[in-house]
């Protein structure tokens, strides 16, 4: 097994067993494994970034965001699921980790809709 494939299957699990022992959580916020976007650092792609509303813009990312779109979407039930993650700052308390996951998929749905429009748009033309 090539070094990336270990470091995906560290946090690809950890992510999994996580969500099945939330059953309703829709966003998981953790440490960030090193190495976790390595991957896209190498294809010198940009790492999906997001800094709560309120937390200083020079604050320090280095956890991650974990958001299953399949609950985003209101499907609990799924037996697979697609999620997205992205680096954040250390959100500690688990109040405000709920407060600022709210807000985290509040945001991602908004994006999602707005991509969905312009591809509707752009099919249309």
């Amino acid at each position: 097994m090539l070094k990336n494939e270990v470091l995906i299957t560290a946090w690809h699990r950890s992510d999994q067993r996580w969500f099945k022992r939330h059953p309703k959580r829709i966003v998981r916020f953790r440490s960030e494994i090193n190495g976790e976007f390595d991957a896209l650092r190498n294809e010198a792609r940009e790492i999906p970034q997001y800094r709560p509303a309120g937390f200083r813009a020079d604050i320090q990312l280095n956890c991650v965001a974990v958001v299953d779109l399949q609950r985003l979407a209101g499907c609990f039930n799924a037996p697979e699921s697609l999620r997205i993650r992205m680096q954040t700052c250390a959100i500690r308390s688990d109040a405000m980790q709920r407060l600022v996951g709210d807000e985290l998929a509040e945001a991602v749905a908004a994006e999602l809709l707005t991509m969905m429009q312009i591809e509707q748009i752009d099919q249309t033309a």
